[in-house]
């Protein structure tokens, strides 16, 4: 079946139609920092462990959604940045979202943001997990390894000079005393006689 069509009664001059279905350009997806596009042209919120990025390549923005770093860590969803560990605790792996904290006779040297814990030196300890730094040995300590998580106590009443002692060679009869072989054979620090005492 042909139409005619006139115009001002005259037929108009009919020309072919083209008919042309193409599908609609793809949309870009807009979401909101702290979500990424899908696929589907949905946002979802960028999960624990994630941060919300943009990245602006040429006209478009991409917004998506990044693992944190070692040392850092992200408890919720839909968060922009993640958080640095505390001193004391740890994140060993990207996209972390706790921190772990350190083991005794270990620290994160008073830093923040780490990503392992540092084993004690000798002649520190650290007697708890979690502690932002190591301790020096007291007098009357003395730590001879690397990750002590308690230093050792001096025997027979020695004690050492100094904080911080390193082996037991620094153990010593405090001043007026002496070192003496008990009975029991220990040894042992006695006071000193007093002058003119028999």
């Amino acid at each position: 079946h042909v139409s005619v069509i006139r115009i001002n009664g005259e037929q108009a001059e009919m020309s072919p139609v083209i008919s042309i279905h193409s599908t609609p350009p793809a949309r870009a997806i807009v979401c909101e920092l702290g979500q990424q596009g899908e696929s589907d042209g949905t946002c979802t919120a960028c999960p624990p462990g994630t941060y919300g990025y943009t990245d602006e390549s040429g006209s478009e923005v991409v917004y998506g959604c990044r693992a944190c770093i070692k040392g850092t860590y992200q408890p919720d969803y839909s968060q922009t940045d993640c958080i640095a560990c505390d001193a004391g605790s740890i994140a060993a792996t990207e996209g972390a979202t706790t921190c772990s904290l350190c083991p005794s006779g270990s620290s994160t040297l008073g830093r923040e943001g780490r990503s392992a814990c540092e084993a004690c030196e000798p002649g520190q300890e650290a007697s708890e997990e979690g502690l932002a730094r190591c301790s020096s040995c007291p007098r009357g300590r003395y730590s001879s390894s690397e990750g002590s998580s308690q230093c050792d106590e001096c025997q027979g009443g020695m004690t050492t000079q100094d904080v911080g002692s390193r082996n037991i060679s620094s153990c010593a009869c405090a001043e007026g005393s002496f070192l003496a072989l008990a009975k029991t054979g220990e040894w042992l620090c006695r006071n000193c006689p007093s002058p003119g005492a028999t």
